[in-house]
């Protein structure tokens, strides 16, 4: 399974970290994984990316020279003893599959990957490291794998968050100097991105994006655009992304009568490409981690309007600086809050100018760094 690749990288004598994510689709923690594992191949690292999906799931793409393999587990289960049985089978290849590629260490991202990870890495002495992508305080994944978190993380050997807020929460199951804090990073974008079939995006274009589920509050945008009244200045919104709430969402703008100007073209190649031609973008979340997707607008100039929500805005927002934060689920304030920008071109030109500096704050080569620091002080060189 090493493949003469793996072989080429791990003659330069740097730890091959072997990355496993469920699938590389569309999403925060998976475009990380992607630049993380291309960023740390360029270094001279040997990289390697496991996923428990197939190829054919893939929506971000790995540079070149990371290896890849993907374990194709199926999901499906008739009842709790076939479902016990598949976790077991899937535990043990993976366990294998791990083994066989001698990795330095592992880093795990998402809290169902992370526990399967650990479970089939026990009493292998290789060095695991696994990271939360969401609000844990938030994000309910059910009982029994809650038990299975609270017994297995102490295991790890190092849980990596995104927050202060988060940290907190992880000192509840862990030795301080078991947790770090590692935010997402963002990169700049190739000025030839094609924007795509976008011929309506200009700059009285709202943008907000994410898969659509309740926990991005998308509902609660369609409301504050529809309270705004800014599409009476000639102002529309586009939401990126999709998800099992797209219909519901459709709905709720035709009874709001605000669907001829709310566009939702589905998920898209390169969104950064259609943000960049837009005039300022809001995140209406119940709850985040550490959204990528607002980073991606403010990189490319887009001021921000944000719920202050945990976690992950306002590290990222700097409240009247480079947008606006009100206060989490507050469907008045965030319409107030778009409506203010939408009506005054200078503050938005204010706000776009610093904008951009997220580019240097969480620049991905400052981000790596925090991570193979971490990788560095825990685990053995070749």
């Amino acid at each position: 399974m090493m493949g003469e690749k793996l072989k080429q990288q791990r003659a330069a004598h740097k730890p091959h970290i072997v990355m496993v994510i469920s699938s590389l689709g569309p999403g925060g923690a998976e475009k990380i994984t992607s630049m993380l594992a291309g960023h740390w191949y360029r270094k001279g690292f040997a990289v390697t990316v496991v996923t428990l999906t197939r190829h054919s799931h893939d929506h971000f793409k790995l540079d070149s020279g990371v290896c890849r393999v993907s374990l194709n587990f199926q999901a499906h289960s008739r009842n709790v003893w076939e479902s016990l049985r598949n976790n077991l089978r899937h535990i043990s290849r993976l366990r294998k599959t791990i083994r066989s590629l001698q990795p330095g260490c592992v880093v795990s991202f998402i809290d169902d990957t992370n526990l399967r990870v650990l479970l089939a890495l026990l009493w292998t002495g290789i060095p695991v490291f696994v990271s939360e992508r969401t609000d844990p305080r938030h994000h309910d994944i059910g009982r029994a794998r809650q038990i299975l978190r609270r017994i297995l993380y102490p295991l790890a050997t190092a849980v990596v968050v995104q927050t202060g807020g988060v940290r907190n929460w992880a000192l509840q199951l862990l030795r301080q100097d078991k947790i770090a804090v590692i935010p997402n990073p963002v990169d700049a974008l190739r000025d030839d991105a094609e924007v795509g079939n976008s011929a309506d995006v200009d700059k009285q274009t709202v943008f907000a994006m994410g898969r659509m589920g309740p926990e991005k509050g998308f509902d609660m945008l369609l409301d504050a655009y529809a309270r705004s009244n800014i599409l009476q200045l000639g102002w529309r919104l586009v939401i990126l992304g999709d998800g099992r709430e797209r219909a519901t969402l459709q709905q709720q703008a035709e009874r709001l009568g605000i669907a001829h100007t709310v566009l939702m073209p589905g998920t898209v190649a390169e969104p950064r490409a259609w943000l960049r031609r837009g005039g300022y973008f809001v995140l209406s979340s119940r709850f985040e981690g550490f959204p990528n997707a607002l980073l991606e607008a403010m990189a490319e100039g887009l001021p921000a309007v944000a719920f202050d929500c945990e976690s992950g805005p306002a590290d990222i927002v700097r409240n009247d600086v480079d947008g606006l934060l009100v206060p989490a689920g507050d469907v008045a304030a965030l319409a107030e809050a778009m409506r203010r920008l939408a009506e005054d071109a200078t503050l938005r030109t204010r706000y776009a100018q610093r904008a951009k500096e997220v580019l240097q704050r969480f620049a991905l080569q400052r981000i790596s760094t925090q991570w193979e620091e971490l990788l560095d002080r825990n685990i053995k060189h070749e």
